[in-house]
């Protein structure tokens, strides 16, 4: 789903050139529906004043230290969203389930890491 950073309009085909809402040509990609609505939700609290510094697929470079070495990057998470609530910066993933028989080896093995390097433990949302 490519969603216009401007005003929020859902577009579900291919990339479009403009916003049928604005005729602006900046869009955000999400991969579900549920992402896209999370997103459009996320939005609404921004501009509510509920959150702020609200940024999209932000990424963090995990990296590996071996005894007595230098640490060297790992792997990269891209997590669904970053944004600041009641003073505290939430790092917040979109799934289908919170179920850790239906989560994905990767995102678990990923999100252990963000706990492990950076001391940031993953909200994972289940939209509804």
């Amino acid at each position: 789903v490519w969603t216009c950073t401007s005003c929020g309009v859902q577009h579900r085909n291919a990339k479009p050139t403009w916003c049928k809402g604005c005729d602006r040509s900046e869009f955000h990609y999400f991969q579900s529906q549920d992402e896209a609505d999370r997103y459009a939700a996320l939005r609404l609290l921004e501009s509510n004043a509920m959150i702020s510094n609200l940024h999209v697929h932000p990424v963090f470079e995990i990296h590996v230290s071996y005894p007595g070495g230098e640490p060297v990057p790992g792997c990269k998470y891209i997590a669904d969203f970053i944004y600041v609530r009641n003073g505290e910066s939430i790092i917040e993933d979109v799934k289908g389930s919170t179920n850790d028989a239906a989560l994905d080896p990767i995102f678990k093995l990923k999100r252990k890491f963000m706990r492990l390097a950076y001391g940031i433990n993953v909200t994972i949302h289940v939209q509804r």
